[in-house]
């Protein structure tokens, strides 16, 4: 077992590269300058209303909302850049022969680039988040930091699943163009056509298939929050929705049902299921997501295992 000295040498590299360093500054200018614009925007209005509702909604929570429609498009970009070469590049460059030259075996590999590209997203996530928060902390907004904390580690897992499915796919793959094309690939299905995939399956079942409504509105939420991008927002949602927010609805039930596809599969679902059952749950939901990161990278490993270098 030495995944832990490719994870190491990985990480390494990445430190003494401009890597790290270049993402660490871009993630740092996303996360604070969302900072300034509310609090020098909408904060100064709100502190010269005489409301005290307009004031109270002025809190982290706010930025959380904000920085979740960046954060959920831009970290898988980044994770899949880190991470698509992993294994597909070394086998290019024919250092991948010479890596298995030494007393490590393929799971080594695979796991050890997975820990080595996941520790480069998370660092600069990580990094770009504290900073956030001591800017909150001296400007107008106040910082609510439980659902803070939640939210950077959310970040860093989402960046950490797309690390996952792109480790796992340059494992799969023969040579490094393959891994470009099948993670960006699963990047746009996610990201970009998820939804319409959704709303066409909804009619094909409802068209052709004998299932009553309340088990394809059922069908169709699981199948929403398998997609990790949405599963990552609607558990940021659970966790910074506010009551204000929600019109006094349950947060998670919110979030839950924004996930869904459509405005017309959000109102249907609402007006059918007063409450949702336990396998809806931020837990539940947050296994999902854990899911991704063992998934790809084990079934890379069982295709990488079996191939001829």
């Amino acid at each position: 077992m030495t995944w832990h000295a490719i994870a190491r040498k990985d990480f390494s590299d990445a430190i003494r590269s401009a890597w790290l360093w270049v993402l660490s500054g871009l993630f740092i200018l996303i996360f604070t300058l969302p900072v300034y614009f509310l609090a020098e925007g909408i904060g100064a209005g709100a502190q010269s209303a005489t409301d005290p509702e307009a004031a109270a909604v002025l809190t982290s929570d706010l930025l959380v909302q904000v920085l979740l429609l960046v954060a959920a498009p831009f970290v898988p970009i980044i994770a899949i850049v880190i991470a698509y070469a992993a294994i597909a590049g070394e086998r290019d460059s024919g250092t991948l022969k010479l890596l298995l030259s030494l007393p490590h075996s393929r799971a080594d590999v695979v796991a050890g680039k997975l820990l080595g590209r996941g520790g480069v997203i998370v660092v600069p996530i990580l990094i770009a988040t504290v900073l956030s928060a001591l800017v909150v902390v001296i400007s107008t907004l106040e910082l609510r930091a439980g659902t803070y904390v939640q939210f950077a580690l959310l970040t860093a897992l989402l960046g950490v699943v797309f690390v996952a499915i792109a480790v796992g796919i340059s494992a799969a793959a023969r040579t490094g163009k393959q891994a470009m094309v099948g993670t960006v690939g699963i990047y746009v299905l996610f990201a970009v056509l998820w939804n319409s995939f959704l709303s066409g399956l909804n009619e094909l079942l409802g068209e052709y298939a004998p299932v009553g409504d309340g088990t394809l509105m059922h069908l169709q939420m699981v199948l929403a929050l398998a997609n990790p991008i949405e599963a990552y927002r609607s558990l940021v949602g659970s966790i910074s929705y506010t009551e204000a927010f929600t019109g006094g609805e349950d947060p998670t039930y919110v979030a839950r049902i924004d996930a869904l596809a459509t405005f017309d599969h959000q109102l249907r679902f609402a007006e059918t299921f007063e409450t949702l059952p336990a396998y809806y749950s931020d837990f539940a939901v947050l296994l999902a997501l854990v899911v991704w990161v063992v998934a790809f990278p084990l079934v890379g490993f069982l295709v990488f295992r079996e191939e001829d270098l």
